[in-house]
């Protein structure tokens, strides 16, 4: 019936739930995502989520209902006040009290193959128990500390990049969590080895899909009320295109549709220095030519440097942070926080507001700690950047770099 698309798992009622188990803070970025338009009609901004109250959202979208009401509405509480599976999945506090079993095991191998007994790195099981935003996180910044930075030009200054595109690694994490079989009782898999990423998703592609199909584009959504609804919450389109986006930012991908297994597994070859430069290949590639989409970044704005006094930055290097910005998908954030604190200094978790994020390491890690790194922000008055006071403000690569983007628009 799941696989004819007579049965969505993810509709079911969780016995016992109740609207008792969700999170505040995420009823609100989720209520102010899906509702938009009727909040903005009330004054209510993003912006300043922290100063409203989950009433106060309530009564913009439906005046005078209450939140057991509004999820009805949308067909995420049952009329017996109980929660749907994809409800508790999105909005619980800890779905793990009724569903222990959905969460996403995180292991780093020290060395090819599940069979090892020594491991680098490891998620505890009680760390990884939240909702699907939480486990998210988790398992983004498991996977940016265990791997490498690398070097794909030949020059000696130039900036490293992930091993692994980091915007493929948000759709394929997003996909897992989404599309998952929920009537199985096993955890996704994320295994980093020496040579290799594997994400293993529980349950067999639906409906009879091949991996050929998936990779021209074909989706079939599983568990559509989760699909439809975690658009709000979780970095996707909504589309279906999450695989086929992937494998355009890192053709080397492979699928495959376990039937034995009844899985879907996803392995990701991991990449070196070599590989990155084409080094290890019979026909290696001219270092000229490698790198000559970083200098067509730069080359229209190399006449700024003539109008900025005093400031002793190379231009090209400001450009190549511009495109690993842009390719790790955070451009559009940072020039937001980038213009935020040209105007004053301010604080992290007032920057993570003003770009619609929650207060959370792996949020301070994706999209602040990047900016420190490039120098593009710095302490206020020369403060510790471990001080729970810390204000951030912008330095003069961060104004050039702001100078470039303008220019080049």
């Amino acid at each position: 019936m799941q696989n004819n698309g007579m049965y969505k798992p993810d509709s079911d009622p969780v016995p016992e739930s109740s609207v008792n188990d969700l999170s505040v803070q995420a009823l609100k970025f989720f209520f102010m995502k899906r509702f938009e338009g009727k909040c903005k009609e009330h004054g209510l901004v993003e912006t300043e989520i922290e100063s409203y109250s989950i009433e106060d959202i309530i009564s913009a979208i439906l005046p005078g209902g209450s939140l057991e009401q509004l999820l009805q509405n949308i067909d995420l509480v049952k009329s017996n006040g109980e929660l749907t599976l994809a409800c508790l999945l999105l909005l619980g506090k800890r779905p793990q009290k009724y569903r222990p079993i959905y969460t996403i095991k995180c292991i780093s191998f020290l060395g090819k193959d599940v069979t090892v007994t020594k491991f680098r790195d490891k998620i505890e099981d009680p760390e990884m128990e939240g909702n699907l935003s939480k486990q998210y996180d988790i398992a983004m910044g498991f996977l940016k500390r265990n791997l490498h930075n690398i070097q794909v030009v030949e020059e000696f200054n130039s900036l490293g990049e992930i091993e692994v595109p980091y915007a493929a690694l948000v759709e394929l994490l997003v996909n897992a969590l989404v599309h998952r079989d929920y009537t199985k009782s096993s955890p996704i898999r994320l295994f980093i080895f020496d040579d290799r990423i594997e994400i293993i998703s529980p349950g067999n592609l639906p409906d009879g899909l091949t991996e050929e199909q998936v990779k021209s584009g074909v989706s079939f959504p599983r568990n559509e009320l989760l699909f439809s609804n975690a658009i709000y919450l979780l970095p996707y389109t909504g589309a279906g295109s999450g695989i086929r986006r992937a494998l355009s930012l890192y053709p080397s991908l492979l699928l495959k549709n376990d039937e034995l297994r009844n899985e879907f597994i996803i392995t990701i070859p991991r990449r070196t220095t070599e590989t990155a430069l084409g080094l290890d290949s019979v026909n290696n590639v001219d270092s000229k030519d490698v790198s000559e989409s970083v200098k067509d970044v730069s080359k229209n704005v190399k006449d700024i440097s003539k109008n900025v006094k005093d400031v002793s930055i190379d231009i090209n290097h400001v450009s190549s942070i511009i495109e690993l910005l842009d390719k790790y998908t955070i451009l559009d954030n940072a020039t937001i926080i980038l213009k935020s604190v040209r105007s004053k200094p301010k604080s992290r978790k007032e920057l993570l507001t003003e770009i619609g994020v929650t207060y959370q390491t792996y949020n301070k890690q994706r999209f602040i700690d990047p900016l420190i790194e490039f120098k593009l922000v710095k302490a206020f008055n020369n403060a510790s950047l471990s001080s729970p006071k810390l204000k951030l403000e912008i330095t003069e690569k961060g104004v050039l770099l702001l100078q470039v983007l303008d220019n080049d628009k």
